[in-house]
């Protein structure tokens, strides 16, 4: 092998070696900068540096310093390698010793010999146990915002130029790290702040509206006794101006009921007091208080329900707010002569049975860009009214939040039977699955320590295969009529899958027994009426309860068992 080949071999090899070394360089500096900006907390960023920066370099001693703008000084945060004493005493001021100038001037130093370096003095260099280090500054676009340092390798050789090369890239990529964890610190504590300003005027608000509820209470009180005064001589004028005044009087408590409902979810301080509600109900109360205002506006005002009873297990008051709202939405935006109607009915879905009621007007509609509106705080939308809608702006935001509370959803749409809108919601339902798993042992867990009872009927029909639709649903319906016969406030009935499901609240063991023979005797006469060869079969079953927790698991074990087989 001729010298020229042979050294032609070695700078191949030499090249090659560079070129590993410069890909395991690359990949080092890739794994540390992933490490160091994935760490948005300011403290942890810092110490990932320092820690990485001694891994790479192998080296004993580091010290990362921050520049506090307005004293001109750098200060230790983080290091290693340094007694904590000297770190909480450090204070470097800007242009002096090698923190200082590399801050003050931002241009890194590379020194092989400290001893030889003319710039600094070496009698502040206490703890090198070699005389070689590298200080860099640490910049963000054009600003110098810290400086690392490092010194005495593990190996206790000098710092070589890829060393430096290293630690100045990392440096710059460290400087990014720490001003995103610095604005992140800033933007979360500005949150934070923005929260308790947030959480001031939520409070602040409620004691205001706490606080008129009581004048506005009164005065509602005295203005309706002062019309209600049959023997007063009032004259015809004066009557005109106190009903005015009671107009507005109810106007006002309703804006101060809605801001202070709107402050209570603002502040996630409203809470559901739940209970059993026969859905129907409600929406009869709510059609009931409306009637009037819908015949002076020549309105008309309907509802649809299905025959069956229909069961939420939530809040009263609230979701008489929810009718309320939309049904007072309804009628405002309707002219005269219009329609507008309810409808309430049950959705099964696959794992759930939801309950759905909409409300439908004959009104102006509501444009698609404006649907994504209707629900924005203080948003009015005033086409089809007279110009003013008299409110906050707030009643469809609390509705939407009122009914996302009972895990439900609202949604606006198109009357599809021609012009106007139609305001839907779902909510779960209370089925007998629900009921028997929630809501009864609830019940009994919070039952009076004494007199406590509570008895259960099931029905369950074999219907034949020739048996019509028509002959099914009349005697599943009446036999629920049956059942309601011997039903109070709180008792119930389900029909599920040709089956039901009487629930009786109060009623002892031996009342039970007699109830659920004339029940029996009931249902023998209904089917005696409605078929001619008695092909239609039902069971009947008894389970009582009296209180007594230990015995609570084997009766409610019975009924399921009984009534999901």
């Amino acid at each position: 092998m001729t010298k020229k080949s042979k050294s032609k071999q070695e700078d191949i090899k030499q090249d090659s070696q560079s070129f590993e070394q410069k890909v395991k360089w690359l990949e080092t500096l890739y794994h540390v900068t992933h490490e160091v900006v994935g760490s948005l907390s300011l403290e942890k960023c810092l110490k990932t540096i320092v820690h990485e920066t001694k891994k790479i370099l192998k080296i004993k001693r580091v010290s990362l310093l921050l520049i506090d703008q307005e004293k001109k000084h750098l200060r230790i945060k983080v290091a290693a390698g340094i007694d904590p004493s000297v770190i909480r005493k450090t204070i470097v001021k800007m242009g002096e010793g090698i923190s200082g100038w590399v801050a003050f001037h931002k241009k890194p130093i590379f020194v092989d010999d400290i001893t030889q370096e003319n710039h600094f003095s070496s009698s502040g260099f206490s703890g090198y146990d070699t005389k070689s280090f590298i200080s860099v500054p640490l910049m963000f676009q054009e600003e110098c915002i810290g400086v690392l340092n490092v010194n005495n390798k593990i190996s206790g050789e000098p710092f070589y130029e890829d060393d430096f090369l290293l630690l100045k890239a990392f440096a710059n990529e460290a400087s990014m790290a720490i001003k995103n964890a610095r604005l992140y610190t800033e933007l979360k504590e500005a949150n934070q702040r923005l929260k308790e300003m947030d959480a001031l005027k939520s409070n602040f608000v409620a004691c205001v509206s706490h606080e008129l509820r009581t004048p506005l209470a009164s005065m509602r009180y005295l203005i309706a006794a002062v019309l209600d005064d049959k023997k007063s001589a009032m004259p015809e004028e004066q009557r005109e101006y106190c009903m005015l005044v009671e107009e507005n009087l109810e106007r006002l408590t309703r804006l101060v009921n809605d801001i202070l409902d709107m402050s209570k979810i603002e502040a996630k301080k409203l809470t559901l007091d739940r209970r059993l509600l026969l859905m129907s109900d409600i929406v009869k109360n709510i059609k009931i208080s409306f009637e009037g205002l819908a015949e002076k506006k020549g309105i008309t005002l309907k509802t649809h329900m299905q025959k069956r009873n229909i069961y939420a297990y939530a809040d009263q008051d609230k979701i008489s707010q929810i009718l309320y709202n939309l049904l007072n939405n309804a009628l405002k935006f309707t002219p005269n002569k219009g329609r507008v109607d309810i409808k309430l009915r049950y959705e099964t879905r696959v794992n759930q049975t939801m309950i759905r009621v909409s409300v439908s007007d004959t009104g102006p509609g509501i444009p698609d860009d404006e649907k994504k509106r209707v629900f924005d705080q203080f948003y009015q939308y005033q086409k089809g009214t007279s110009g003013t809608s008299g409110g906050t702006g707030l009643g469809l935001t609390i509705t939407k939040e009122l009914i996302e509370l009972h895990e439900g959803i609202l949604e606006v749409k198109d009357n599809l039977f021609g012009p106007g809108a139609v305001f839907e919601f779902v909510i779960p339902a209370c089925d007998s699955t629900k009921y028997l798993k929630e809501f009864l042992p609830h019940e009994v867990r919070h039952a009076p320590p004494a007199g406590f009872a509570i008895s259960m009927i099931i029905l369950r029909f074999q219907f034949p295969k020739n048996a019509g639709l028509k002959v099914k649903d009349k005697i599943l319906q009446d036999t629920q009529n049956i059942l309601g016969k011997y039903a109070e406030a709180r008792d119930m009935v389900f029909e599920e899958d040709n089956k039901l499901l009487g629930i009786y609240y109060g009623i002892n063991p031996e009342k039970a027994k007699k109830n659920k023979i004339k029940i029996e005797n009931n249902v023998q006469a209904l089917l005696m009426d409605c078929q001619k060869n008695g092909s239609i079969k039902f069971q009947i079953k008894r389970y009582s309860y009296t209180k007594n927790i230990s015995a609570f698991k084997t009766f409610i074990t019975q009924v399921n068992e009984e009534w999901q087989s």
